[in-house]
Order: structure tokens, then C-alpha cells, then sequence
């Protein structure tokens, strides 16, 4: 029981981390965006979504540890 507790514990771990990178790449383009430099904006905030998503499925799988 305790090796699933600590699955559940790295799998929520590791969507806090991602989530967190997610967050600081959005705050990245938009600073670039706003000073104006050049950013291919399809790409970064495709790779954000792909983070996101991943942090979701992350936290599905760890809610169904008991």
C-alpha cells in the first residue's frame, strides 16, 4: 500500500511541476509579447496547452489511488 501512496504522491508532484512550468512559460511569451520580440506564438502556447492537459491527466490518474 505504501509503494501506491507513493506512486500517488510523485504523480501529484510532477503535475505541480509542470504546472508550474506551464505558468512560467505563459508569463515568458507574454513578456516577450509585449516588448515585442519575436516569438512564434502557435508553438509556445501549443507546448502550454500539451502541459496543461498533461497536468490533468497527471491529477486523473493520482485521484484514482486509494
Amino acid at each position: 500500500m505504501e509503494t501506491l501512496c507513493t506512486i500517488k504522491r510523485d504523480l501529484e508532484e510532477a503535475a505541480e511541476h509542470l504546472e508550474s512550468l506551464a505558468a512560467t512559460m505563459n508569463g515568458h511569451f507574454t513578456f516577450l509579447n509585449q516588448r515585442g520580440g519575436h516569438v512564434d506564438g502557435v508553438d509556445v502556447t501549443g507546448h502550454i496547452a500539451s502541459l496543461n492537459a498533461s497536468v490533468q491527466r497527471l491529477r486523473t490518474v493520482a485521484s484514482t489511488i486509494e
